[in-house]
């Protein structure tokens, strides 16, 4: 016996690879991360090791970068407000109250960040996630990154291949290719 929220999640997918047929008129625009002005970052949040992940990852980036904005949008899959996840500035999350019949996300937070154009996006999910699959359908973000896998295509315009379950190395592999984009090549 399916669940409502199995349901949902059925009928959301459905919707969702229907939307994805339909051409988009954004433009793609490639961004070094050295000239990055804005960033946003997707992620799953189920518990409080992700977000100091999150966390450090966004220490990283201020630190090395210096991107002057960086917002991240996280998605918290449980009914109950974590103690440890609080929204504050730059730092927004939803969790599944806040998702509509097709599992799409539906508050002031994720418009917001839809309708941020982004010089980078990263999307830091690991798994085939719609609320976050309809943030990135949706994004007006210039240049979409994420975990490379056939269902990625139509979400991502650069894509990572590789195991995305070591989380250090997949940060470091996705700085490593925007430090290259665009890029000149120095001739000895």
């Amino acid at each position: 016996m399916y669940s409502f929220y199995g349901l949902k999640k059925f009928i959301g997918q459905k919707v969702l690879n229907r939307l994805l047929k339909k051409s988009s008129k954004r433009q793609v625009k490639s961004c070094n991360i050295f000239n990055a002005k804005s960033l946003g970052i997707l992620c799953l949040i189920n518990n409080k090791e992700d977000y100091d992940k999150v966390l450090k990852l966004i220490n990283f980036l201020k630190k090395e970068f210096s991107i002057p904005e960086i917002k991240i949008l996280a998605y918290f899959p449980y009914k109950e407000d974590p103690f440890y996840l609080k929204s504050k500035l730059g730092f927004d999350y939803f969790k599944i109250d806040d998702l509509n019949l097709f599992c799409f996300p539906n508050n002031v937070e994720v418009r917001n960040f839809i309708n941020d154009g982004f010089d980078i996006l990263l999307d830091l999910s690991k798994e085939d996630v719609i609320p976050l699959r309809f943030i990135l359908h949706y994004s007006k973000s210039s240049f979409k990154v994420g975990n490379y896998s056939l269902y990625n295509e139509s979400y991502y315009d650069m894509m990572i291949d590789i195991d995305i379950n070591d989380y250090n190395e997949y940060i470091l592999q996705v700085v490593n290719y925007l430090k290259m984009l665009n890029n000149p090549v120095e001739k000895e």
